[in-house]
Formats: C-alpha cells, structure tokens, sequence
C-alpha cells in the first residue's frame, strides 16, 4: 500500500487511498469517491475536576455533545476518583493520572 501526506490546517496526515476534502469548516473524508463514516473527536482543557459538582456538570455537558470521543486534559483524577467518574459517566473512560496537582488527562468514549 503507498501512503500519501496531506496537510489539514497546519497538521499532516497520512491517508491511503481516501481523498480529503475541506468544505467551510467540515474534512470530508472518501474512499473511492464514496465517503467515509466521520468520526467527531473534541478537546476540552477542565482546569480541574476533583470537585464532584463541577465533575458532573461538565460531564452532563459533555454528553450532550455531538463528539464520540472527547479528551479531557488538566483532570487533576486520581485512583480513588475513578468509580465516581465511571458512574457519572455511561461510555467508557481511559485515565492517566499524571504526577502533579495540575496534570491528568481522560478519555472518553459515547
């Protein structure tokens, strides 16, 4: 298979056989000249969210989001925060902790 680089708003991608497309603000993605089911991923900076009412309010958010996968950075989670974020949450969750106060990222999936 040959790969071939294309460049999307400042990032670089490899695709095989896809043609990317750019229309307004959307990346059309086809394959053959069909396209391709899209993914929506979004980025969202928490600034914290050890307090469980703020937890649960974004996360509420979130949910009502189109995005099917969502990465979270500055969580400041721990292990014993965990089963708290998976009940308030229905999807499943990836964290990473960090080693500071001001670190931690989490993704989630609808």
């Amino acid at each position: 298979k040959q790969w071939y680089q294309r460049r999307v708003r400042g990032t670089t991608f490899l695709v095989n056989i896809i043609t990317i497309k750019q229309s307004q603000n959307l990346i059309i993605m086809e394959e053959n000249n069909r396209p391709m089911p899209s993914l929506r991923v979004g980025s969202f900076n928490c600034n914290g969210l050890g307090n469980r009412n703020k937890r649960d309010v974004v996360l509420r958010w979130l949910k009502n989001k189109p995005e099917e996968i969502i990465l979270l950075q500055e969580t400041h989670t721990t292990s014993s925060t965990e089963e708290d974020w998976k009940k308030s949450w229905d999807g499943e969750i990836l964290f990473n902790h960090g080693t500071s106060n001001s670190t931690g990222v989490n993704f989630l999936f609808k």
